[in-house]
């Protein structure tokens, strides 16, 4: 991660590392039964670092919904602790909806 005129640059492959650590880091803090149920499904769908908006896709919008109600914050500061830059995540549910989790009440974005 470099810093250039103010704007933060991230790469591909240290989005994808930040993503490897709190996967770990959240296998360890909730337990590999939780994890593997409900976590572990989550890719990562990409990081925009001009908005700060990083997007994970759930398998379905139930999974998304359940992952704001019981991992919103954890996962958010989980990100913003390896990439400052994120202001806002994005779980992706089954391609039914956005939601989107950040300091403010969760947003519905129709696809």
């Amino acid at each position: 991660m470099t810093q250039a005129m103010g704007i933060q640059s991230v790469s591909a492959d240290s989005v994808e590392s930040a993503w490897s650590a709190i996967r770990a880091s959240l296998r360890k803090s909730v337990g590999p039964r939780t994890f593997d149920g409900w976590l572990k499904p989550l890719t990562l769908g990409g990081f925009d670092p001009e908005s700060g908006v990083l997007y994970l896709k759930a398998t379905s919008r139930f999974t998304a919904d359940w992952v704001d109600t019981h991992f919103r914050e954890h996962l958010l500061q989980a990100w913003r602790a390896m990439l400052p830059g994120v202001s806002q995540l994005i779980v992706e549910g089954g391609g039914e909806s956005l939601r989107a989790i950040g300091d403010d009440a969760v947003v519905e974005i129709e696809p």
